[in-house]
């Protein structure tokens, strides 16, 4: 199943339950961003409209390779400085150093506009959500953001009701999610770790950070930006998944 195709049928609501029951499952964890909702697709738009802005400001720019240079900058700056504010304000600052000029600096307020805004719902989140919801499971989310920008998220897409507890990794502190957050996160819910399932697009912040916080159900939803999909986990160890309205089949027919 690649594409989500509406409502869960009661067959497919059954046979989760029965999964659940198989697996002894109490509960699941969710990280947000890049899986229940479509925030590469944010960090996209607010990019290109970077990238306009910074040609309308240098109109010789060749826009291509700059954003070729911006991406590179993006994607090799994750390791040391994650996803925070400070990250795009040192490649703003290389742009600027490497093409002698301070414009740039003037639009980087569209970058940071990002932290204010809410993504798209993934199609199938919230029914999958559903889902899980009446199949009795206590459900968590662990995301890596700002507790503002997570606020602003759940009450702009009406998400908040659908967790039990919700666990900030906060950006600025944290380059990037671990096992010891997913510990406090699983802690928090109440719940041994062996009777609930994680699902993350990410391999290393969400699938291998749970299992070495003692989950051994793991769904890898595929992502979105490509660093995310790095990581060292055995494929056997975790289950892949397309998409978000693809995890109830999935996780089914998996067994």
């Amino acid at each position: 199943m690649n594409e989500f195709e509406g409502r869960f049928s009661p067959e497919v609501e059954l046979q989760f339950r029965q999964w659940k029951e198989k697996r002894g499952v109490e509960g699941v964890l969710f990280d947000l961003d890049d899986t229940l909702i479509s925030t590469t697709e944010l960090f996209r738009q607010q990019f290109e409209l970077f990238f306009e802005f910074c040609k309308n400001s240098e109109p010789h720019l060749e826009i291509n390779v700059f954003r070729k240079k911006f991406k590179e900058l993006d994607d090799n700056s994750y390791a040391t400085h994650g996803v925070s504010l400070e990250k795009f304000d040192m490649i703003v600052d290389a742009l600027c150093k490497e093409y002698g000029t301070e414009s740039f600096w003037d639009g980087l307020y569209i970058i940071h506009d990002i932290y204010n805004i809410s993504p798209n719902i993934f199609e199938g989140a919230r029914e999958t959500l559903d889902v899980c919801k009446e199949a009795g499971l206590r459900i968590g989310l662990i995301t890596h953001a700002t507790d503002r920008w997570t606020d602003i998220k759940l009450d702009t897409l009406n998400l908040r009701s659908y967790f039990d507890h919700v666990k900030v990794v906060n950006i600025q502190q944290h380059k990037h999610k671990t096992d010891i957050h997913w510990k406090e996160a699983i802690d928090s819910l109440g719940i041994d770790p062996k009777e609930l399932f994680a699902v993350g697009d990410s391999l290393t912040g969400d699938v291998e950070a749970a299992y070495k916080a003692g989950v051994k159900t793991l769904a890898w939803i595929s992502p979105l930006w490509h660093i995310y999909g790095r990581g060292n986990l055995s494929e056997d160890v975790y289950i892949k998944v397309p998409n978000i309205g693809s995890l109830i089949p999935t996780l089914i027919a998996n067994g």
